[in-house]
């Protein structure tokens, strides 16, 4: 799903909502007395108390949009923090993603309606959050919305990648850029004849990356070609069906691309293992209130000898940094301690990336410019993973222009380290 870039100051839902007429006085209106009903009184305290309890119960909400779910807001807000207290309750009601199911389940079943492109999926704007294609495949409705909404050019932000790398490099690091190609990139072949979107989104994709392979970033790394000519003759997907994310054949293609880009020595002691079959269930599936698995080759990258250090931690957080470090008594590992800014695609691919890393620190790469320009202080190489929807854009955090002046700042006075 699209992350709107967040800026240091936000707009609270109650300061757009509100209507001022320049030099008019409201109207004047009678003066009554409300009367609270008792029902919804508790329907009010069982739906923001429900969250609490769960929590304190042992349950813990997760996200199934892609975005991290609301904080609870500060009582400094003052009135403003009612609306954003709805927000919280929302994402974090007991048994939400069951909700949603149980609602589709009903519409199905009693009412004869299937869940489609319009019904439980859809977005403000008329995009749906899925789109369904052929052959059960499903795709993320965002990879279309983007391109076709988006206020900007493809020069303006191939240049603000460029200018990212040049920051990078000028505080003595090294930079690798990935873009993770989305899904309806690699296999347009199962995208419905007809979408919203068709007309725009892929005619935006195809200026980008003429504009892009024109004037490429360094440090680029291109995954997008391996992927495309491999999912041309690969008997098995590389992307998950009802999912928005590559899976491990995928993943492997990536991770050994990223390796090479830092030192193809760490080639030796890796290899991919067959462990019969595994059922992720697709993250498109919970938006359509069904959730289902796909069943898929299990075959894993392993890099011989490498073992985590205990209390490492393998979470993509926002707004703040996980630290894994790994021993070897075989496969080499990269030594120079490593950010890697990344999103969902390389939450999907952490667990085989991370073994390649002496020293690692991740952080999502919509967290602010300022916590991802402090997380490179003491890191010696910068890896940008991002997906091609937020890449081609521009939708990232870090080619605001803001963000980018910060990290100038920020590196310019905090070199890499010797």
């Amino acid at each position: 799903m699209t992350t709107q870039p967040r800026e240091d100051s936000t707009v609270s839902v109650s300061q757009t909502d509100r209507v001022e007429v320049d030099g008019a006085d409201p109207p004047a209106r009678p003066v009554r007395r409300r009367q609270f009903s008792p029902v919804v009184l508790v329907l009010a305290l069982v739906f923001f108390f429900t969250p609490a309890v769960a929590l304190a119960s042992g349950f813990h909400a997760h996200e199934i949009e892609n975005r991290p779910l609301a904080k609870f807001p500060s009582i400094h807000d003052g009135w403003k923090a009612l609306p954003e207290l709805g927000t919280w309750a929302t994402d974090h009601l007991f048994g939400r993603k069951q909700a949603v199911a149980a609602n589709n389940q009903i519409a199905q079943h009693l009412f004869g309606q299937l869940p489609d492109d319009t019904a439980a999926a859809s977005k403000p704007g008329g995009y749906p959050a899925v789109i369904q294609g052929k052959d059960g495949w499903l795709f993320l409705g965002d990879d279309m919305k983007t391109r076709c909404t988006t206020q900007t050019t493809p020069a303006t932000v191939v240049a603000k990648l460029n200018r990212l790398s040049d920051i990078i490099r000028k505080s003595g690091r090294k930079f690798v850029l990935m873009i993770a190609p989305d899904k309806s990139s690699v296999y347009p072949q199962y995208l419905p004849k007809a979408y919203l979107g068709r007309s725009c989104a892929p005619a935006y994709t195809d200026a980008f990356w003429k504009a892009f392979d024109a004037h490429p970033p360094i440090g680029n790394v291109d995954v997008r070609t391996p992927l495309l000519q491999q999912a041309k003759t690969s008997p098995v997907p590389l992307y998950r069906p009802l999912d928005s994310h590559w899976d491990m054949e995928g993943i492997s293609i990536e991770a050994q691309l990223m390796a090479n880009a830092l030192d193809p020595a760490l080639a030796t002691g890796t290899h991919v293992a067959d462990r019969g079959t595994y059922h992720p269930i697709g993250d498109l599936t919970y938006l359509l209130g069904q959730p289902r698995a796909d069943s898929l080759p299990a075959r894993p990258l392993v890099r011989d000898g490498v073992t985590m250090t205990p209390g490492s931690d393998l979470s993509l957080h926002y707004y703040r940094t996980s630290h894994i470090t790994n021993t070897s008594t075989d496969a080499p590992l990269y030594q120079p301690k490593t950010l890697l800014l990344g999103d969902s695609f390389t939450d999907t691919s952490k667990q085989y990336i991370a073994p390649y890393f002496a020293d690692l620190t991740m952080m999502h790469n919509q967290s602010s410019g300022l916590e991802m320009a402090n997380a490179m202080i003491g890191r010696s190489t910068v890896i940008f993973q991002v997906a091609e929807r937020i890449a081609t854009t521009g939708y990232s955090v870090l080619l605001t222009d803001k963000a980018l002046n910060t990290l100038a700042k920020v590196l310019a006075a905090n070199p890499a380290p010797k």
